[in-house]
C-alpha cells in the first residue's frame, strides 16, 4: 500500500523530512513530475521485501534474481537483486546504483538486457 501525491505545494526532500520517521518516502519514478511529486509508504515494506517474499516463497535464491528499475522507488529492489539493472531512461541516480545499465525501455531495455546476460535462446 502506498500514497501518491502531485504537485505538491513543497519538495519532496520535506515530506521525507516531516515524514521519515512513520513512513518511507520517495520520490515519484515518473518522468517529468520533478520534485514536487513523491511516493509514501508503509516502513519497512517496498518493492524489495515484495521480491524477498516471493523468492522464498518459490525457493529461488537471492543471487538467481534479477530486478528492473527506473526510479528511487526501484533502487531498494535493484539492490537486493542478485543482478540489478537500470533501465536507460532511468534517472542518473538509479543508473550509478545500478550493476549494469541496458537501453531505453522505448529501445527494448529489457529484451536487451536479457540477450546480454544469456538469458535468451
Amino acid at each position: 500500500e502506498k500514497l501518491l501525491y502531485y504537485n505538491a505545494p513543497f519538495p519532496v526532500a520535506k515530506v521525507h523530512a516531516d515524514l521519515e520517521p512513520y513512513f518511507d518516502t520517495v520520490a515519484i519514478s515518473l518522468e517529468g513530475m520533478g520534485e514536487y511529486a513523491g511516493e509514501i509508504g508503509i516502513n519497512g515494506i517496498n518493492k524489495a521485501t515484495g521480491m524477498e517474499r516471493y523468492l522464498k516463497a518459490a525457493g529461488i535464491a537471492r543471487e538467481d534474481s534479477i530486478a528492473v528499475g527506473d526510479g528511487p522507488n526501484d533502487l531498494q529492489m535493484m539492490e537486493y537483486a542478485g543482478i540489478g539493472i537500470a533501465m536507460g531512461n532511468a534517472r542518473e541516480e538509479v543508473k550509478e546504483r545500478a550493476d549494469m545499465v541496458t537501453s531505453s525501455i522505448d529501445d527494448d531495455g529489457i529484451y536487451r538486457a536479457f540477450e546480454t546476460l544469456g538469458l535468451l535462446a
